[in-house]
């Protein structure tokens, strides 16, 4: 599946499942951003290790906050 068409499933997802304008919004931007990592961290699939280094990643060089992991 492509980027786009995971984005436009998630949106639809959001919107059924009754989620805020705001919290739509929210999600989606933070799974385009997963998605940007992932590109152009040329992986051919996602396992517990890749996830740990985004989370890893959010952490140290986009210094999120705990609550916003």
């Amino acid at each position: 599946m492509k980027k786009q068409e995971i984005l436009s499933e998630y949106y639809k997802q959001l919107k059924i499942e009754n989620y805020s304008e705001q919290t739509v919004k929210s999600y989606y931007c933070t799974l385009k951003l997963f998605l940007d990592w992932i590109a152009k961290s040329r992986l051919d699939k996602i396992n517990d290790i890749a996830i740990k280094d985004y989370l890893y990643y959010c952490k140290i060089v986009r210094k999120y906050s705990y609550s916003s992991m």
